[in-house]
């Protein structure tokens, strides 16, 4: 039986920053739908430094089965030069528990943080020189 993939995103490159909003409930098929598409678009950066833009102020959330593909994306990110990763969210303690299961991978090999809002994300990276 085939899934119809839940969890909405738009992908956007500026600069050096691949911008990503996201929204609603993600299963894993939502997810594939995702990671090709991130692929996609981050690998343009791939030959320098680059940065990651994620608004999860409408996302709500994510079935188990994705904790592995978002390993495997983030393992697939570092590998291709991603060095920061800005992280916009509300204040929710799910999606910060779901987001720092995510991040495990990352732990030490990039710089990421958390923001309230997409103004101070990117004026942290601008700081960095990610949207020259």
């Amino acid at each position: 039986m085939n899934l119809r993939a839940h969890g909405e995103y738009q992908i956007e490159t500026h600069g050096h920053v691949v911008e990503v909003t996201t929204s609603g409930s993600w299963n894993a098929e939502g997810m594939a739908s995702f990671i090709e598409n991130f692929k996609a678009e981050s690998a343009k950066l791939a030959g320098q430094p680059w940065a990651a833009l994620v608004d999860l102020t409408q996302w709500t959330l994510a079935t188990p089965e994705t904790e592995a593909q978002m390993d495997r994306l983030q393992e697939w990110c570092l590998a291709h030069n991603q060095v920061y990763e800005a992280l916009v969210m509300s204040d929710s303690a799910l999606v910060e528990a779901q987001m720092d299961r995510y991040s495990e991978v990352l732990a030490g090999k990039l710089e990421q943080r958390y923001f309230s809002d997409r103004d101070e994300a990117r004026e942290w990276l601008t700081s960095l020189g990610m949207y020259d």
